[in-house]
């Protein structure tokens, strides 16, 4: 997928079923960024943390995931390292519903489930494209925070970026900056025969160095500086390493190479 400005490469199967994003390039300045768009999901709470955390008054006994509470069912505690998020679909890619090569937009469709799909497209100057993946000058831009290795909406080792929701899809400009889009498409999900829901996020796996450091927006205004396992005014006590470093993001999220920014 391609405009004039930016490259995006898929990994397609020998039978062309199946796909996966690999790198994005900018044509301008050469830069060549890894970049694995996938859909996965965390096991919901349902309030129970004796195994996952015990009895301390910090585990929050009782406190279930639900709206507004994202709370994954993964161990909590000062002891506690995050757990991953488990990934829809198969391992080497989604099903590949439609490539379209056009005069405005190029665009493929990723289905990671029957009720989740990934639109990645690279549009022309004057097309329409997504938010949650806008490739710039030395990092990555999403739809949500950032993590080591580049995470959007979740700041996690390896990296990962993610909007968690319940179904609708979020759509943007791209311009043909150096920009490529990719809009979401979640929902209805399913609920498990046990009654267990699923926080799904969406998550970029990329190799920038992003030193566990990311930035989102002040609700469309500047933007804020976030360090996994961080808050800027006061020392934390991390227990909950998954959703204490997920943050509500109006507009954008920026994750970039840290380490080659220090250097230049």
């Amino acid at each position: 997928l391609e405009s004039a400005a930016v490259a995006v490469d898929l990994s397609v199967s020998s039978d062309g079923l199946r796909a996966r994003t690999i790198r994005a390039v900018d044509k301008g300045s050469g830069a060549v960024v890894a970049v694995d768009a996938w859909v996965g999901y965390y096991p919901s709470s349902d309030g129970d943390v004796a195994k996952t955390c015990g009895d301390a008054p910090q585990c929050r006994k009782g406190q279930a995931s639900g709206a507004y509470i994202f709370r994954p069912a993964c161990a909590e505690g000062p002891a506690a390292a995050p757990c991953p998020p488990q990934r829809l679909g198969a391992p080497d890619g989604a099903a590949l519903v439609r490539v379209s090569l056009g005069s405005v937009c190029d665009e493929a469709v990723l289905s990671f489930a029957p009720w989740a799909n990934l639109t990645v497209s690279a549009c022309h100057a004057g097309g329409t494209g997504g938010t949650g993946g806008t490739r710039g000058t030395g990092g990555l831009s999403a739809g949500s925070a950032a993590g080591n290795g580049g995470d959007a909406s979740a700041a996690g080792d390896g990296g990962d970026a993610g909007s968690a929701g319940d179904g609708g899809d979020a759509g943007g400009a791209g311009d043909g900056a150096g920009h490529f889009g990719v809009r979401w498409s979640i929902g209805p999900i399913p609920i498990d025969p046990a009654g267990v829901g699923m926080e799904v996020v969406v998550r970029y796996d990329t190799d920038l160095a992003t030193r566990g450091t990311w930035r989102t927006d002040s609700n469309g205004r500047e933007l804020l500086e976030r360090r996994r396992n961080w808050r800027p005014t006061w020392p934390l006590n991390v227990t909950d390493p998954v959703s204490g470093n997920y943050y509500p993001v109006t507009t954008l999220a920026v994750i970039r190479d840290e380490a080659a920014a220090a250097a230049a």
